[in-house]
């Protein structure tokens, strides 16, 4: 039987993010429920993914004074009123004077999720809800190879699978080989797990995208390639990591891709439809 708590966060998981922020004023347990992660889930399935008339634009700011980033979100709903905040990113790393502040990646949105994270490995990885102010931290990998090796290079997707349970891979190219990794969190289980997958030494990747449309969450994809000779440019393909059977799939690209003579000049974006 479900208690007066499970009904009202049932009622509130079906209304547009200004409401709530009215309601979390009202009594201080609306404001825990609605502060709550289980919430943020639910809120997702029952609002997010059946209502496209609000808009949030998520800046990503680098603080040259503090040498922090900040999240600024504004948020625009139908009505066109709106509301701006300041989200939390200490998990972002002070970066040091002399250090390029170009190390974090911010991926998504997916249902209302963003993930940020370093291109470190061994680093913290945030999954954040802008549009109500909370942030998951995911525990960091126990990593089994090399851990006196840096990864030089970390991509990051996520999504989830037709259970709704949410799923981040990392793809590690580790410095003294160059191998591909890859790991899997699963949030159900709170844990990551390595995946045994064969990808390429010489095949690299970037521009980590996902669909932002309800229905496609369960696909992460990356624009790969493979570099030829220095006057050869590159071959191109898109490589896309199902969420519900774990494994990569790849898709080839229109023969004019290949022409470019380096792999900047060639971005990957999502077109929703």
């Amino acid at each position: 039987m479900c208690n007066n708590g499970d009904i009202l966060s049932e009622i509130l998981s079906y209304l547009p993010v200004k409401s709530l922020w009215r309601f979390k004023t009202v009594v201080k347990s609306w404001q825990d429920i609605i502060g709550s992660w289980a919430f943020v889930k639910l809120h997702q399935e029952n609002y997010c993914n059946n209502c496209s008339n609000d808009k949030g634009i998520l800046v990503q700011v680098y603080d040259g004074t503090t040498y922090k980033w900040k999240l600024l979100t504004k948020y625009i709903d139908c009505s066109k009123l709106c509301r701006q905040s300041m989200l939390d990113a200490d998990f972002m790393e002070p970066i040091r004077r002399n250090e390029i502040p170009f190390y974090q990646r911010m991926v998504g949105p997916i249902d209302c999720l963003i993930c940020i994270h370093r291109i470190d490995r061994n680093t913290v990885i945030a999954l954040c809800n802008p549009s109500l102010a909370r942030t998951l931290f995911l525990p960091i990998s126990p990593i089994s190879w090399n851990r006196n090796s840096d990864a030089y290079q970390r991509y990051v997707g996520f999504g989830f699978d037709i259970h709704k349970d949410l799923k981040v891979v990392q793809l590690f190219i580790l410095d003294y080989d160059g191998k591909p990794r890859v790991e899997i969190y699963s949030q159900s289980t709170n844990t990551w797990k390595e995946l045994d997958h064969e990808i390429h030494n010489d095949m690299h990747v970037k521009n980590s995208i996902m669909p932002y449309k309800n229905g496609s969450s369960s696909f992460s994809h990356w624009l790969a390639f493979k570099q030829l000779r220095q006057t050869d440019g590159a071959n191109y393909s898109l490589l896309s990591f199902n969420m519900q059977n774990e494994v990569f799939e790849r898709t080839s690209v229109p023969h004019c891709v290949h022409d470019a003579e380096y792999e900047r000049q060639v971005k990957l974006r999502f077109l929703a439809g």
